[in-house]
């Protein structure tokens, strides 16, 4: 019986990475250049700008001189969870609505290439693919289910590569990813369930660590007008040995600060694509496979067991399935100084109904894109806006079991509903200046 009452506390680590609104990718973020984004993220073929040092650093050799960009991605997501009025009907009747805080989420990235001669260059990147948050209201009606409230994770990576070109027809690129990860995860537990008073305890699990991985890229010119480009990032082991769980209110003897250690797996990724050249015109087709299914579980150490010594390990499933987007952008030079793109982007959720929670609302989501690149002399500014729709999705599961009573629980009181009218707007803004 006693499992449910410390679900929404164990459970914020089974969101270490798993903040993203409503991006059905999991908690990826693919936006690293705003060039990239206009045209739907298809440029692992292209990789003809200094952001090639994250999607295929083999395309860095196409770059002269040295070259730096800089840029921002700026995120505004948007949900809405419509209830079913099942656990709390008084509070939250049938077709009671609680949308996310508004919030708006910032993506930096940063890239310098260096062209050493015609076989070698050398690039260097700094970005975030994994990460974001989600806010809900403190008082909600989820908001005693795993991860209910608040959580933010941020990932800072630095990737210096080199790129080889033996001939003109093939380049090829390696490099080492050095991966810091910090979070700030909080929710609910509901106190009365070892017959103390009852009263809302909030629990706030933060930590930070250091990752190691590498990557590759593939770079192949088939013909005057056609390139093939892949690239492979590989996954990343963290190991949270100094996180801090605390409640507030502390309880005595039930629920009191202790440290926590527990080890995940960022996913591997690999980008494939195909650009087709020919005058002013650009098309690209990308497909982007992830592992997800290296995360199925999150397994804890409590350095004092909690709950009067009742609990010093937990095992979470999470069971994620691998998940594969689809890209496709285009450009046109309309002019010398001036470039026009779009694209669209289909993009599966890795999550399966079982361990859907409130934590990403959404499931699949399709994504819509447009762009604009002005050239000036050495300066090039990129601009791209996304818009993101998610489809709607039932929540009917365990996850929303927490702080109910009996063992069984008694499901009168499970949180269900629907996760609706989850979106985002984004937008890219990336400097280029060849030196």
């Amino acid at each position: 019986m006693k499992k449910h009452w410390f679900t929404s506390w164990l459970a914020v680590l089974s969101i270490l990475v798993l903040p993203a609104l409503a991006f059905g990718h999991g908690f990826a973020i693919n936006e690293h250049g705003a060039k990239a984004m206009g045209m739907g993220g298809a440029f692992v073929a292209q990789a003809d700008d200094p952001s090639a040092a994250y999607f295929n650093p083999a395309g860095i050799v196409q770059l002269e001189g040295i070259q730096f960009a800089a840029g921002l991605t700026v995120i505004a997501p948007d949900a809405t969870f419509k209830s079913d009025g099942t656990r709390d009907p008084a509070n939250f009747p049938a077709g009671s609505t609680e949308d996310i805080e508004a919030d708006i989420h910032l993506i930096p990235h940063m890239y310098v290439t260096a062209k050493l001669n015609e076989k070698w260059s050398v690039g260097f990147a700094t970005f975030s693919n994994f990460g974001l948050k989600t806010d809900w209201d403190n008082q909600w009606e989820g908001s005693y289910t795993d991860g209910g409230t608040f959580a933010e994770l941020r990932t800072f990576n630095l990737n210096p590569s080199i790129a080889f070109r033996p001939n003109p027809k093939v380049s090829l690129a390696a490099g080492v990813v050095f991966s810091y990860l910090d979070f700030d995860l909080r929710s609910n537990v509901f106190s009365g369930a070892l017959g103390l008073p009852v009263l809302s305890t909030e629990n706030k699990f933060t930590g930070d660590s250091w990752g190691y991985g590498y990557n590759f890229g593939l770079l192949i010119w088939l013909t005057d007008h056609l390139k093939f480009g892949a690239s492979y990032r590989s996954r990343i082991e963290h190991s949270e040995n100094n996180g801090d769980l605390k409640f507030s209110p502390q309880i005595p003897g039930a629920f009191q600060n202790t440290n926590i250690s527990a080890s995940f797996t960022l996913p591997d990724i690999a980008y494939f694509g195909l650009t087709w050249e020919r005058g002013p015109l650009t098309l690209e087709f990308d497909t982007q496979w992830t592992n997800w299914s290296v995360w199925d579980k999150i397994e804890a150490d409590f350095e004092d067991p909690i709950a009067g010594g009742l609990v010093s390990s937990k095992l979470i499933p999470e069971n994620w399935k691998d998940a594969w987007a689809y890209r496709f952008g285009a450009q046109y030079k309309l002019f010398e100084y001036l470039d026009l793109r779009a694209g669209v982007i289909y993009d599966e959720s890795p999550i399966p109904d079982s361990t859907l929670s409130a934590r990403i609302p959404g499931k699949d989501r399709w994504l819509f894109t447009v762009g604009v690149g002005g050239h000036w002399q050495a300066l090039t500014v990129d601009f791209a806006y996304n818009y993101l729709t998610a489809d709607n999705v039932d929540w009917d599961n365990e996850v929303g079991d927490a702080g109910l009573t009996g063992n069984p629980p008694t499901g009168s009181t499970r949180v269900t509903g629907k996760f609706k009218d989850t979106d985002a707007h984004l937008f890219g803004l990336t400097f280029i200046y060849k030196f």
